[in-house]
């Protein structure tokens, strides 16, 4: 099947078990059908669901959260759930919070959670400033697939981040100029680049760069700055 055949490519097939295999067809079709009342996502169909959605989520992960636990992971602005709900589903002893500002989008999380029965995943309905006041250095992990622009994000996840924490931001193929324009951010929020990833899903129209950077030391405590600050004028 499509499904097994796309894993394998990867060299992933291991970590397609029947049951995750269940849980993601049955992600699909409650997301296929959510998205005819609440648009969640312009891409629906099965081949694309499961390499834009279901692979592209979990790829940048697989060594990261190889043989951990205790883990806990921040996903912010999940959307539909990409890429939190995924690791989720793969990382059974991964503690993961999906964060959305969209009410909609949020009660199609919690919906979509009660249904495939995850019992490691906190749904969070804020907007990212005002959420990390209370939660700062809380997370092990930090991630965003579409944020926004790599220098906002690195700004917005970076004070969730504990000491030595990992963000990493999945990204498409203009992530190298994003990453030129954000070299100021990485440098202002004491982060260093640790890893880079760089392959296609399937084809060159699905090409993908991602970043992992490292946080190694505190993050001053004038970040994040106001979201109409940060989007005015970039780090």
């Amino acid at each position: 099947m499509f499904e097994n055949d796309l894993f394998k490519s990867h060299h992933l097939e291991h970590l397609l078990t029947e049951e995750r295999k269940a849980k993601l067809l049955q992600y699909e079709t409650i997301l296929r059908d959510y998205n005819a009342q609440f648009n969640l996502t312009a891409i629906i169909e099965h081949e694309a669901v499961w390499t834009k959605h279901f692979l592209d989520s979990l790829l940048p992960f697989v060594d990261v959260l190889k043989n951990q636990s205790g883990v806990s992971l921040l996903d912010l602005g999940s959307g539909a759930g990409f890429p939190g709900i995924v690791l989720a589903i793969f990382f059974e002893q991964l503690s993961v919070s999906v964060l959305d500002a969209t009410t909609k989008k949020t009660r199609f999380l919690e919906f979509l959670i009660g249904e495939l029965e995850l019992s490691n995943v906190t749904v969070i309905n804020a907007r990212a400033e005002v959420y990390v006041k209370e939660h700062i250095e809380s997370f092990d992990i930090v991630t965003s697939r579409g944020f926004s622009q790599l220098n906002i994000f690195l700004e917005m996840g970076t004070p969730f981040l504990k000491l030595h924490g990992i963000l990493i931001a999945l990204k498409g193929s203009n992530g190298f100029e994003e990453l030129k324009a954000a070299r100021n951010a990485v440098n202002i929020l004491n982060l260093s680049l640790i890893k880079q990833q760089e392959y296609d899903l399937r084809t060159n129209f699905d090409h993908r760069i991602n970043f992992c950077f490292q946080k190694d030391k505190a993050t001053d405590i004038r970040y994040p700055r106001p979201y109409a600050t940060i989007i005015k004028k970039p780090l």
